[in-house]
């Protein structure tokens, strides 16, 4: 039996995604995919400054690659994050169960 003034074991956090318990807000996380888009940042912009010079011309394949995987990853990241968030946004904690209270038994008598 669940008491209905019952309040939740722990509440859903909707503060930073710092205080969020998600997988994909933790701050390990969030550094990572930070690291990895800047590191994709950079590979762009220095192969598309080396293929302006015309003897480094083939460098440009690397930057339209880079792009392209640059690309990929930022929507592969817009769908992980919604999801996340609907995922927290969908959660709800059940109440905590009652304990079981003695049963007062009462007897009627019939006059």
């Amino acid at each position: 039996m669940i008491r209905p003034d019952a309040t939740p074991a722990r509440a859903p956090s909707t503060g930073s995604p710092a205080q969020r318990s998600d997988r994909y807000f933790r701050p390990e996380a969030c550094k990572r995919r930070r690291d990895v888009l800047a590191t994709l940042a950079c590979v762009i912009f220095c192969s598309g400054v080396l293929g302006a010079i015309p003897v480094l011309r083939p460098v440009l394949g690397l930057t339209a690659l880079a792009a392209v995987v640059g690309a990929v990853y930022v929507v592969m990241m817009i769908r992980l994050g919604a999801r996340a968030t609907e995922r927290t946004a969908k959660l709800r904690y059940l109440p905590e169960p009652v304990e079981d209270e003695p049963t007062i038994v009462i007897r009627r008598a019939a006059r």
